[in-house]
């Protein structure tokens, strides 16, 4: 299993130029400054996740024999380097994907990076375009368990990043009455975070609980997160089993990108942690990290799949919204 990336062979060439403009700033005594760290931590983690993803790229069949040529030789650059494993390994793909729909790959193109920004907003997945080192390449949105306060807030400020839709894993989410917790009320905090108010679509939002048995619980707590945002806004589904298994106590959000884990309910002091698997220190980390992503992914598809459509007995156990399927699980 790996990421999925969707890159022009033009932005390769633009990062073989990106490295030789670093390398050149490399000589200069003022290297070490903090920026010029930054732009080549940005420039290192974008290598290992291109090094090891899946290409979504056109190559021409000339380009293909020309790479497979090569014979375990270095390649001359970054660009056949990383296409030379990608096609070594098996990991060249050809998807028909426009405007961005595919939420799971991140985008390399030859966009101008001024753009992209907005783009990003609009479509809820992450586009780099040229300089692609303008900005750290999310530095900062993987880390190990940190202290948060009842909101999660704090730690949530820290992952926040441009997504299309979330998976909340919950089972104690609803078990409560619903007048007395502040779990729904902080949760539509953190929801804010995340739910951009330019995204073209609906935000896609599947929470996973553990069903409390109570239809007026179920249906309250459900109408007060559609209502926080509208139906315009979010596209809510619910599912509701009599038992959830296999996810210890902890609570996970999980985004496009990454992997959020919360220690406590969301109405007192926890910790937190990201796994935002893009952007690790090393290839084996974000191999992991995207591992440990697809496991969270094919867990709520389980879920779904199994799930009845119907209530059991007089209890629900599945709201919706709408009937869009939700873009996320397309892997």
């Amino acid at each position: 299993m790996y990421p999925i990336v969707t890159i022009t062979e033009s932005f390769l060439d633009h990062f073989n130029k990106m490295d030789e403009e670093i390398s050149s700033h490399a000589s200069s005594p003022h290297y070490e400054n903090n920026e010029n760290r930054l732009i080549r931590k940005s420039f290192d983690r974008m290598y290992d996740l291109l090094c090891i993803a899946s290409l979504n790229i056109s190559l021409s069949q000339n380009s293909i024999n020309n790479f497979d040529n090569i014979n375990g030789n270095k390649p001359d650059s970054y660009k056949e380097w990383i296409i030379f494993n990608a096609i070594k390994n098996s990991r060249i793909i050809n998807l028909s994907i426009k405007e961005f729909k595919f939420v799971n790959s991140c985008y390399f193109t030859d966009i101008e990076f001024s753009k992209t920004l907005k783009l990003s907003e609009q479509r809820g997945v992450m586009i780099i375009g040229q300089p692609c080192c303008e900005t750290p390449f999310f530095l900062e949105h993987s880390f190990s368990a940190i202290d948060a306060n009842d909101t999660l807030l704090p730690g949530i400020a820290l992952c926040s990043h441009i997504c299309s839709g979330m998976i909340i894993i919950d089972k104690y989410l609803f078990k409560d009455t619903p007048n007395k917790s502040q779990k729904i009320v902080n949760l539509i905090s953190v929801l804010e975070r995340f739910v951009n108010k330019t995204l073209l679509l609906p935000f896609e939002l599947d929470i996973i609980i553990e069903n409390p048995e109570s239809n007026t619980l179920l249906n309250t707590k459900y109408m007060q997160i559609l209502n926080a945002f509208g139906s315009d806004k979010i596209s809510l589904h619910l599912y509701a089993p009599r038992k959830l298994n296999g996810i210890g106590d902890d609570r996970y959000l999980v985004t496009n990108y990454s992997v959020i884990t919360v220690g406590h309910p969301f109405d007192r002091g926890s910790y937190i942690s990201c796994n935002f698997y893009p952007s690790h220190d090393n290839k084996e980390a974000i191999k992991t990290g995207y591992k440990t992503w697809r496991t969270k992914i094919e867990f709520t598809k389980k879920i779904i799949k199994d799930h009845p459509k119907k209530p059991y007995g007089y209890i629900e156990n599945r709201i919706v919204s709408d009937d869009t399927n939700h873009s996320i699980f397309n892997l």
